[in-house]
């Protein structure tokens, strides 16, 4: 679990409080990032954005980055977040930027542990001080 908050607090409002630009559908724009920690596990979240925040995003988000037994990649759309397979999403709202952050359900860690549960995302949600979205 101390993977996954690590992960949303690295990811939430990562840059995208300036900039300019428009998104694709609606104005949407997104980042899927995928962080893996050697012999620990993964997990997969998605950023979603739109209006003046979207240009920012995509600057912080086309990046990769390995840091110790940690690697991070990234992928920016022109479009919403996928839900298929989300569990919910965190929506944070600072400084008249909101973003949603979405988890999706995947197997974590090597210890027998089987992923997360919309539940869990209802907690780190609530541990951010950001409001829930279900899938």
């Amino acid at each position: 679990m101390k993977l996954v908050a690590a992960f949303v607090c690295g990811l939430a409002l990562s840059g995208a409080a300036c900039g300019s630009g428009d998104g694709g559908e609606a104005g949407f724009v997104s980042c899927t990032e995928a962080e893996t920690v050697s012999g620990v596990g993964s997990v997969k979240i998605c950023v979603e954005t739109t209006g003046n925040e979207a240009q920012a995003l995509q600057q912080s988000c086309n990046q990769a980055s390995t840091s110790g037994t940690t690697t991070v990649t990234a992928t920016f759309a022109a479009a919403p977040c996928s839900h298929v397979g989300a569990l919910g999403a965190c929506r944070l709202t600072t400084g008249g930027i909101t973003e949603d952050g979405w988890y999706y359900n995947e197997t974590i860690g090597d210890a027998g542990y089987t992923g997360l549960t919309s539940a869990d995302v209802q907690m780190l949600c609530t541990q951010e001080g950001a409001t829930f979205l279900p899938p």
